[in-house]
C-alpha cells in the first residue's frame, strides 16, 4: 500500500481508531517504514548530486506529491512524517542532530504534552527486518526535555499492532541464535551458512537495498569482527539492468564469492573463475557512484611512487564525522593497487607525534572531498600545512579529489558556503600548485562560475575539471588523466 493510501487509512480506518496512542503512532512509523528506502543516488551520488538532492529534501512546498516518493533521506522522510502527523492531529517539528547538522529526525508532541523522538530513516533497517527499533522514543544528554518511552511500552504497543511474533518476539532473537550456533565454525563455513539459512533469507527479503547493505554489513561484522575488511569482504556492485547489488568475498587458500541475486532474493555463490566474464556482461565489482570510478586515475597515482608497496595516507578531514566509512572505500581501492594505507582519524587530531610520523612515513598523501572550509579548518588548526608543504617539497605524491584538489591549489571554487540561490565562492588552499580550480566542471552552473570568478582573479591560471579527469603535475608540467572518454579540460588565463 503507498503512503498516501496508508495515511487515508490512517485517517477513517476503525481498526486504527480504537488503538491506544502510542500503539496508533507505533503503526504509522512502522507502515511507512516499510515503504521507504535510503536514496542510493544519495549515497553513491558525489557532493553535488547529494547538495541538489538534499535541497529538494529540505523544501516544506510539495510535500503531499512526494509522500509515494519511495527512494528518501532523512529530511525527505522528515517532511513526511511531519506533514503525515500534522493531518492526524498532532505537533510534530523536523529537528536537526546536534552533534552531526546535517541529519534531521521528528520530535511528536503526545496529547498529554509529552515530546518523543522519532527518527524513521535511522530505524528503516529495523523495520525491515522486523527487529526491535533503536531510534523511536530514545533519549540522552543532548535531549533532556524529550520523554523515553520505556521498553515494555514499546513492546506492549509491538505487540498490540502485530509487529512482534504472536508470542511477542522480535526477529532479534531469531538472528541472535543463528549467529551463537555458527560460532565454531571455520570462516567459509560460518558465512556460507549464515547468508543461506532459511530464516535470514526471509528476514532480509524485503528490505531496499541500502538498508540490506547494511544489515548484512552489519551481521557479517557480528560473524566475523576480527576477520571483516582482512579476510571477509562485503561491497556494493552494479549489475548490467543497473541495479545495485552487494558482493561477499571471503579470502582464504581458496577464495569464496557470493553475489546477491534480486532475482531469487538471496546470495548465490559465484566461481570466482566466472566474475570477468559477468565484468563483461555489465557487472561493476566495488561501485561507489561515479566520484570512485577512478581507476586509472588511481593507477597513475600509485605509479608515481615509484615503489612495490607504497605507503598510502588518507586524510579525510573534508568529512571529518565520517572519516572511517570513507577511508575503508578509499582503503579497499588502494589495497587492490598495492598500497598499505593509514588515515587519521577525528579522535587522533590532538596526537601530534602520530600525524607527524604518518607524514613522515607516508609516500602518497591523498586528500577527499567534502567540505572544503572544514577541510582548511582542520589542516591550519593541526599544523598540517606545513607537513604538506614539506611532503611536497620531498617530492612526496600529493594528490586530492574534489576539496582535497582546492586545498592542494592556491584557489578554488567552492560550494561549501550555503547560498539562497547556485552561487560558487573563490576560497584559498594551500597553493602547492599555482592554480584555480573548479571541481565538477561539467555539473550546471559551474562554466560560468569559473568564468565570472576568474574575471576578478588575475594572478594564476583557471581549470575547470570535470568529474573522473585530473591533472598530473610534474616540475611545472601538466597531462590530462582521464577515466572518462572525455579527455578536454578547460583553462582559462
Amino acid at each position: 500500500m503507498k503512503v498516501k493510501e496508508l495515511l487515508h487509512e490512517f485517517q477513517t480506518n476503525q481498526d486504527y481508531q480504537e488503538l491506544d496512542e502510542l500503539s496508533f503512532i507505533r503503526k504509522i512509523y512502522i507502515e511507512i517504514g516499510k515503504n521507504k528506502t535510503f536514496d542510493v543516488r544519495y549515497y553513491f551520488g558525489n557532493t553535488a548530486t547529494q547538495k541538489q538532492i538534499y535541497r529538494l529534501a529540505k523544501k516544506r512546498t510539495g510535500v503531499e506529491d512526494r509522500l509515494d516518493d519511495r527512494e528518501i533521506i532523512c529530511y525527505s522522510l522528515a517532511r513526511q512524517c511531519e506533514y503525515i502527523f500534522k493531518k492526524l492531529g498532532y505537533s510534530c517539528t523536523v529537528t536537526h542532530e546536534p552533534k552531526e547538522l546535517e541529519h534531521v529526525f521528528n520530535i511528536l508532541t503526545l496529547k498529554n504534552g509529552d515530546r518523543i523522538k522519532l527518527d524513521l530513516q535511522a530505524d528503516l533497517e529495523f523495520i525491515q527486518t522486523r527487529r526491535r527499533t533503536r531510534h523511536f522514543g530514545t533519549t540522552d544528554d543532548e535531549y533532556v526535555l524529550l520523554t523515553e518511552v520505556p521498553t515494555e511500552e514499546l513492546e506492549r504497543a509491538d505487540r498490540n499492532i502485530g509487529y512482534t511474533s504472536e508470542s511477542g518476539e522480535y526477529t532479534d532473537e531469531v538472528i541472535n541464535s543463528v549467529i551463537s550456533n555458527l560460532s565454531d565454525l571455520p570462516l567459509a563455513e560460518r558465512v556460507t551458512s549464515f547468508i543461506n539459512d532459511e530464516d535470514i533469507i526471509k528476514i532480509s527479503a524485503d528490505m531496499g537495498y541500502m538498508q540490506q547493505y547494511s544489515f548484512y554489513y552489519k551481521m557479517l561484522t557480528s560473524l566475523a569482527e576480527n576477520e571483516i575488511w582482512k579476510k571477509l569482504y562485503i561491497f556494493p556492485c552494479k549489475t548490467s539492468q543497473e541495479e545495485y547489488t552487494s558482493c561477499i568475498f571471503i579470502r582464504e587458500q581458496e577464495p569464496t564469492v557470493f553475489l546477491y541475486s534480486n532475482k531469487h532474493n538471496r546470495f548465490l555463490n559465484v566461481d570466482i573463475d566466472k566474475i570477468p566474464d559477468l565484468q563483461e556482461e555489465g557487472l561493476r565489482l566495488g561501485v561507489r557512484g561515479t566520484e570512485y570510478e577512478t581507476q586509472k586515475i588511481d593507477k597513475e597515482i600509485v605509479a608515481l611512487a615509484n615503489k612495490q608497496s607504497p605507503n598510502f595516507l588518507f586524510l579525510g578531514f573534508a568529512n571529518v564525522n565520517h572519516i572511517e566509512s570513507y577511508f575503508r572505500v578509499i582503503k579497499r581501492n588502494y589495497r587492490n593497487l598495492g598500497c598499505i594505507s593509514k588515515t587519521i582519524l577525528k579522535k587522533e587530531l590532538d596526537n601530534q607525534e602520530l600525524i607527524l610520523e604518518r607524514f613522515n612515513n607516508a609516500d602518497i598523501i591523498y586528500i577527499g572531498g567534502g567540505n572544503t572550509l572544514e577541510l582548511m579548518k582542520i589542516l591550519k588548526q593541526y599544523n598540517m600545512i606545513s607537513l604538506l608543504e614539506e611532503a611536497y617539497n620531498d617530492g612526496k605524491v600529493i594528490c586530492g579529489l574534489s576539496a582535497g584538489a582546492i586545498a592542494i591549489c592556491k584557489y578554488g571554487l567552492s560550494d561549501a558556503r550555503k547560498y539562497k540561490e547556485f552561487k560558487l565562492t573563490r576560497v584559498r588552499g594551500i597553493g602547492l600548485v599555482d592554480l584555480l580550480v573548479c571541481p565538477h566542471y561539467n555539473l550546471d552552473g559551474r562554466e560560468e562560475e569559473l568564468e565570472r570568478i576568474m574575471k576578478r582573479t588575475k594572478d594564476v591560471q583557471g581549470v575547470g575539471l570535470k568529474n573522473l579527469q585530473a591533472l598530473k603535475i610534474i616540475d611545472g608540467n601538466i597531462s590530462i588523466i582521464s577515466d572518462s572518454n572525455d579527455d578536454k579540460v578547460k583553462f582559462i588565463n
